[in-house]
């Protein structure tokens, strides 16, 4: 009886967290999304990006890292020198364009595309808008008996 009247209690919350919780998730899916889209777009011209990866790295700077894949696939990588990120992997015929969602995924990065460059940024998730709402006015009147 007591769970009973808890779960009731709870159950609306418990759902509002888990909508929460889903969007959250399906945004930065649609974020991997977007960029692996526009990988898959920049791979025509730059056939780099299908290339396979065979690269094991520990303790490396994610700039070094990226380096090495921009020079070993001629391809134009920038990365944020403000990142500081060492990074742990072993890559055996991933592509590049997987180990770069990878990468971003992984450790919360983003990519912007200018050109042929690819500028690696910390991914900034957008602020929420904040809509206040004018006051109401409440039309209150007291009679006096």
């Amino acid at each position: 009886m007591i769970y009973e009247i808890a779960m009731r209690k709870y159950n609306p919350i418990i759902v509002m967290m888990l909508c929460l919780f889903l969007s959250i998730n399906s945004y930065a899916d649609d974020r991997i999304k977007q960029i692996e889209n526009q990988l898959s777009v920049l791979a025509t011209d730059m056939p780099g990006l299908e290339e396979n990866v065979q690269m094991s790295v520990s303790g490396v700077s994610i700039q070094e890292f990226m380096r090495g894949i921009a020079e070993a696939h001629k391809l134009n990588i920038s990365v944020d020198p403000s990142i500081q990120q060492n990074i742990v992997n072993n890559f055996a015929n991933a592509t590049v364009s997987d180990v770069l969602l990878f990468i971003c995924k992984e450790y919360n990065l983003s990519i912007n595309f200018i050109g042929s460059i690819m500028s690696i940024v910390k991914y900034i998730p957008p602020q929420e808008k904040l809509v206040i709402s004018p006051p109401k006015v409440l039309k209150i009147s007291y009679h006096s008996p």
